[in-house]
């Protein structure tokens, strides 16, 4: 799981079964410039137990750029089940590669160049077997974008699988303008395609950069309509794909 650059330093306590076989460990490490799976991480430090199959890492402070969290990971080594929590400023795209085409196609819509936004995750699931990970993540950034259009702040509350993706609750505010709603996304995953999007919103927000979200069919469907002043707009709706049942009406 880790690919250390330089020695770790460590204190520890191990514990031998008869015919010194291992049996324990109890120990306080930091580490700098690593991959823990893929992901290249500034330093990490933390205490990690390990005894018969459960491997723990708890008061984990993790360094990665401008990246910092604390959290714990826990796994059965036999099962490679996982599970792993994290807060602090955590911008998504820095930890990728934990998971499948999935997560970066999700959070490839989000732009949190400017600055680093305050998270919280819980993600759940078997290495090797992507596709039963779950994920529960919040997220409030300041000066982010979705899908290129810039806000003041966004907000938002995730539930994820691989083919699923809830938004129990997103808000973005741009000057006095603001929108919020829920979203829920499904695709398939073995046609690697969109299926079907279900969505309410109620927004304040110029219309023409609204609909710029959407990209250009969302530009076309608002095109006719001009207004002096934004209108307050309620909306919802159903969208289907070509992964849909009856294909992409």
């Amino acid at each position: 799981l880790l690919k250390l650059s330089v020695p770790p330093e460590l204190s520890a306590e191990v514990q031998l079964a008869p015919g010194w076989k291992f049996a324990a460990l109890d120990a306080r490490v930091e580490a700098r410039a690593l991959r823990a799976r893929g992901v290249p991480l500034d330093a990490v430090s933390g205490r990690v137990t390990f005894s018969g199959t459960d491997f723990r890492a708890t008061e984990v402070v993790l360094h990665q750029g401008e990246n910092e969290a604390r959290g714990s990971y826990t796994m059965d080594t036999a099962t490679r089940d996982y599970r792993f929590l994290l807060t602090g400023r955590l911008r998504p795209a820095g930890i990728d590669g934990w998971f499948s085409e999935w997560w970066p196609r999700l959070f490839g819509n989000f732009d949190f160049t400017t600055a680093a936004p305050e998270a919280d995750v819980d993600v759940q699931g078997r290495w090797g077997a992507n596709y039963l990970s779950t994920v529960f993540i919040s997220v409030d950034a300041a000066s982010a974008a979705i899908r290129q259009v810039p806000f003041d702040r966004v907000r938002t509350r995730l539930f994820i699988r691989p083919d699923f993706y809830d938004a129990l609750d997103f808000s973005v505010t741009r000057g006095p303008a603001a929108a919020r709603g829920t979203f829920t996304r499904r695709v398939d995953l073995a046609a690697d395609a969109f299926r079907s999007m279900d969505f309410a919103v109620t927004s304040t927000l110029d219309v023409q950069e609204g609909a710029r979200i959407f990209g250009q069919s969302g530009l076309d469907i608002v095109e006719p309509f001009r207004f002096a002043t934004p209108p307050r707009l309620g909306i919802s709706g159903h969208l289907d794909g070509p992964a849909a049942p009856g294909g992409e009406p």
